[in-house]
């Protein structure tokens, strides 16, 4: 547009207006206020969003370690079981052995 003639100030006040022109036939100026309070909503929805997806994963790391502790325990529960029932298995066989022998005694004083 500079440049073109002497006329460089009316080609381009006309270049702006033809531009304006064409621009509201596809832009209502309303919208751009529209705009404004739409990015201003949809950034408290996304923040509100990342609030609940945050929350959402720190509760879920809570309940994952709750379980793995709970498995912790049981697993260990499950090795003190195997312990008694070895031990009980043991003592029974002791036992056992103890009543054998006073049988054996008590048969042999007859």
């Amino acid at each position: 547009i500079i440049g073109s003639g002497g006329d460089d100030m009316e080609t381009a006040v006309s270049s702006c207006v033809s531009t304006h022109a064409v621009a509201s036939q596809y832009f209502d100026p309303g919208t751009l206020v529209d705009i404004a309070s739409r990015t201003k909503t949809q950034l408290s929805v996304a923040v509100v969003w990342h609030t609940i997806v945050t929350v959402s994963y720190w509760f879920m790391k809570k309940g994952r370690e709750q379980c793995d502790r709970n498995m912790e325990h049981l697993n260990k529960l499950g090795r003190q079981m195997e312990e008694l029932k070895k031990r009980n298995k043991e003592l029974k066989e002791e036992h056992k052995a103890v009543a054998q022998s006073k049988k054996k005694k008590s048969g042999k004083k007859k």
